[in-house]
């Protein structure tokens, strides 16, 4: 496995099947050509993975590059080399608070192509690549085999990184599979009674805890399924509303309506025509509208993590 690009070493697809996620060591020295097939390729989000520290001391040359949006959302806990294997699965797990929330959601807003990058390319980027699989439903050894690509494409930097420093144990900074499946393991314990919804959509993962299909303009009709079948975004109608939008350059719906009285009234034709299940005719459709209403500036997320 090489590097999508000459001046790099490990940047690559994330495996989602198709081109819009990619992965890679910081890009430092890119050259004219390769600005260009990023640009070509619509990849015009950066997120930048590493310290205030490290991108003061080496910053990105194309932070400043008035065709990509550049984004610095440090990490928690990255860039020190672990002093022992339980100390790395230590740091992995600090790393899933809000900060990587945050930078989630970034990179999944994005309007188009994202390159996210931290130093080599490994830790800090394969937690939020196998992160971003499981939430788009990959299975556990998709994500295990991407997160060994990075094995693949250091394996000579590492060597040469330990062998220049003698107090660092080469088995700890060479990737092996039971640091992400440690902690892909150690976030479902955190609270196994949540759901998780990585099903959600177009992306319908073996390992969702529910069925969790996206449908639009047209009634839903429940068939017999092994998990429970949660609608997860019915509709698609949308108003955009000053104070609850996450990029206003950005649309994330199918219908839009530009006052409330008449998107009000879509969504209560909607759902009392086509979404409210037989048992529930007759109840309030005020309630179901006002719900709808509130996960809509929601854009829908918060519902299962």
């Amino acid at each position: 496995m090489s590097s999508l690009l000459r001046s790099t070493l490990n940047t690559r697809f994330l495996p989602v099947g198709d081109r819009r996620f990619v992965r890679s060591d910081a890009p430092l020295n890119l050259t004219n050509d390769e600005v260009c097939w990023l640009l070509e390729n619509g990849i015009t989000t950066l997120v930048d993975l590493r310290s205030t520290e490290e991108t003061l001391l080496r910053p990105c040359p194309l932070s400043l590059h008035p065709a990509f949006r550049y984004h610095h959302l440090p990490v928690t806990g990255g860039g020190n080399t672990p002093r022992s294997r339980a100390h790395l699965h230590e740091t992995y797990r600090n790393m899933v608070d809000g900060r990587m929330a945050r930078i989630l959601d970034v990179i999944l807003a994005a309007p188009k192509g994202v390159l996210y990058f931290c130093t080599a390319g490994k830790d800090r980027t394969g937690v939020v690549s196998a992160l971003l699989l499981k939430k788009l439903g990959a299975d556990e050894e998709t994500i295990v085999q991407d997160y060994m690509r990075s094995k693949e494409n250091l394996m000579d930097m590492l060597l040469s990184y330990a062998k220049s420093h003698p107090e660092v144990d080469p088995d700890i900074i060479i990737p092996r599979e039971e640091n992400i499946l440690q902690l892909m393991h150690e976030l479902k314990k955190l609270d196994d009674t949540r759901f998780i919804d990585t099903a959600s959509g177009w992306f319908r993962g073996c390992e969702s805890d529910v069925n969790s299909p996206h449908v639009y303009f047209r009634p839903f009709r429940f068939k017999g399924h092994k998990k429970p079948t949660i609608l997860s975004e019915f509709g698609g109608y949308v108003k955009k509303e000053e104070g609850h939008l996450f990029n206003k350059n950005a649309s994330y719906g199918y219908k839009y309506f530009s006052d409330s009285e008449s998107y009000i009234q879509a969504l209560e034709k909607l759902y009392n025509t086509e979404g409210v299940p037989t048992p529930f005719k007759g109840v309030g459709i005020i309630l179901v509208a006002a719900s709808i209403m509130a996960l809509s500036f929601m854009g829908f997320t918060g519902m299962f993590q």
